[in-house]
């Protein structure tokens, strides 16, 4: 048995199967045949080699959301008429069963997404970085912590409006995701406030994504709300040694206040907080903990 959902690219993906081999991506060898049983008033078989397979589609209110199939050797006699009414009801209830399934992680994937970037948010970010950096600690290499404010937005909502300002936003956001590698992880704090946790990074790979940063950021100088008071960027950066016993609170801390630090310097540019005090005394560094 098979248990279809359509993705976002409207192929249909396995959700679930019982007793058949089968392969985690579309479901190639029912494709052509479903886009057939779409039209169809029920339950249809379908040869596949080997078995005799009855698929059904299954719909939320009168939308085609998935299919459930099941199958049976060649060997075997086909479906019966009893058969084929019980997988037409089943596929009633499946397909409400998908919808809700498919709300569900909707609502899930919002509540971790900031609205406007598609980023994640602050809570998810936390959450993110705690598990991040337990991994860290046990393999004993560096990563790092890049904090990252937009300088002189609020000029940008208060000349061009708020609607330039997200358009801001949502630039920074792809030069943000252009700079980073598949196992960074990238958040938006709030407002115009960022940040970057970097995989397996040292200082000088984290001075030079920064650097990169800093270059994307002079492409905003155009949507400055003043001439005098350019669009662009501070950063700070702070690296993890995973043998000092830093706390994340701690290492958030530094990164935080390197930030802050590079904008009082005169701001678009990249400050470096100094290592943490090494703890000798067992910290288990854990969120929180002294």
């Amino acid at each position: 048995c098979w248990i279809l959902r359509i993705g976002d690219d409207e192929r249909f993906y396995r959700a679930a199967s019982h007793g058949m081999p089968g392969e985690d991506g579309p479901i190639g060898f029912l494709v052509s045949d479903l886009a057939t049983l779409s039209r169809a008033e029920g339950p249809v078989e379908i040869p596949v080699e080997g078995f005799r397979v009855l698929a059904a589609i299954t719909r939320h209110h009168g939308v085609m959301n998935g299919a459930v199939c099941v199958g049976r050797s060649r060997a075997r006699a086909g479906w019966g008429e009893d058969e084929e009414v019980l997988l037409a009801a089943a596929a009633e209830h499946l397909g409400i069963a998908i919808e809700q399934i498919a709300n569900h992680e909707v609502l899930k994937r919002l509540s971790r997404t900031d609205d406007l970037t598609g980023l994640l948010n602050r809570r998810a970010f936390d959450d993110e970085l705690a598990k991040r950096y337990r991994m860290a600690r046990r393999s004993g290499r560096k990563s790092a912590v890049l904090y990252v404010d937009l300088d002189n937005f609020k000029a940008v909502n208060d000349v061009h409006g708020h609607q330039r300002g997200d358009a801001v936003l949502k630039g920074w956001t792809a030069a943000l995701a252009c700079y980073s590698r598949a196992g960074d992880v990238i958040a938006r704090l709030g407002g115009d406030e960022f940040a970057v946790w970097l995989e397996d990074t040292d200082e000088a790979g984290a001075r030079a994504k920064a650097r990169g940063l800093l270059d994307a950021a002079r492409g905003l100088e155009r949507y400055s709300g003043d001439p005098e008071r350019p669009l662009g960027a501070s950063i700070g950066i702070a690296v993890l040694d995973p043998g000092a016993g830093e706390t994340l609170d701690g290492l958030i801390a530094r990164a935080d206040a390197a930030m802050y630090s590079a904008k009082r310097d005169g701001k678009g540019r990249v400050a470096v907080a100094p290592p943490a005090p090494r703890d000798d005394g067992g910290n288990d560094g854990e969120k929180g903990k002294p």
